[in-house]
């Protein structure tokens, strides 16, 4: 039986599987991270780095099931998008901040995401719309769509 030759869409498949599943991941760990951190930053107290850790590792697993779908969501957009517009994207510059302005509307629509997945009242929406949720979203979700970037420009400004 010969191997099939691989064609453009077998490489797209992988390259979306890729993004988003480093990007689940990194969702998962960057906002593991940023919830101790940010209570602590709130709490004003001194920043015990064992301590955030500690806390980062048991709120990992209720990240995970929170953040790391859509995670893997936008990861796949992102892959989409780019895979769509690799021949306008021809430089680092071009290509960072295309994902910045993507992870900048990811981290709008997070909120909402979250609220329809696990069927939420409206009422709660005002828990994930405070300033202070809405900040984390854009920040992380902005971070998050640079180091995808970052992770994959070699891929992306190669067109896959």
């Amino acid at each position: 039986m010969e191997a099939r030759p691989r064609s453009s869409g077998d490489s797209y498949v992988a390259f979306a599987l890729k993004a988003g599943a480093f990007n689940a991941l990194l969702v998962t760990g960057l906002s593991a991270l940023a919830i101790p951190l940010s209570l602590t930053l709130i709490t004003r107290s001194f920043p015990n780095v064992l301590e955030i850790l500690k806390n980062a590792l048991l709120v990992s697993p209720i990240t995970a099931v929170s953040f790391g779908p859509y995670g893997l969501l936008a990861g796949m957009v992102w892959s989409r998008w780019v895979y769509h517009r690799k021949h306008l994207i021809r430089t680092n510059r071009r290509l960072l901040l295309e994902s910045a302005i993507l992870g900048f509307v990811f981290g709008i629509l997070f909120p909402f995401f979250d609220g329809l997945l696990y069927l939420r009242p409206l009422n709660d929406f005002r828990i994930w719309l405070s300033p202070m949720g809405v900040l984390l979203c854009w920040i992380l979700s902005v971070t998050c769509a640079l180091t995808c970037a970052l992770f994959f420009r070699k891929s992306a400004l190669a067109g896959l």
